[in-house]
C-alpha cells in the first residue's frame, strides 16, 4: 500500500470514527456534539457506514484513534471516559440498527 493510499485510509478512519460521535451525540447518548460537522462530511460519513466492517483491522485501532480525538480536543487522558465510550462506540460499530432503535425510541418515549 502506498504512503498516500495509507493516508487516505487513517483519514476515513478518522471522519468516522467522529461521524459516529456526532451521531452518539444526536440520538442522546453523549451530552453534547464533540464536532461540528458539515453536510459534506455527513455523505462522507454515510458512504464510509456502509463499509465500516472493513475500516478497521481491529477494535484496538478503534480505541487509539479515539483516545487521540479525545486528548486533542480536551486536553483530559482519563481512562475511565475512554474506556465509556470506546464500549458506546464499539457498540454502534457492531450493533448500528439496535442502538439507533433504542436511542430513537428515549427520544420520541
Amino acid at each position: 500500500m502506498t504512503s498516500s493510499a495509507a493516508d487516505m485510509i487513517a483519514e476515513f478512519q478518522v471522519m468516522y470514527l467522529i461521524g459516529v460521535l456526532e451521531r452518539l451525540s444526536t440520538l442522546g447518548f453523549l451530552a453534547a456534539p464533540p464536532y461540528n460537522i458539515s453536510q459534506e462530511g455527513i455523505d462522507t460519513f454515510i458512504r464510509l457506514d456502509e463499509n465500516r466492517y472493513n475500516l478497521y483491522t481491529d477494535s484496538s485501532q478503534v480505541k487509539e484513534l479515539l483516545r487521540v480525538l479525545l486528548k486533542s480536543e480536551n486536553g483530559v487522558d482519563d481512562p475511565e471516559l475512554l474506556d465509556n465510550m470506546f464500549s458506546l462506540v464499539k457498540d454502534y460499530i457492531y450493533n448500528r440498527e439496535r442502538i439507533v432503535k433504542f436511542g430513537l425510541s428515549q427520544q420520541f418515549a
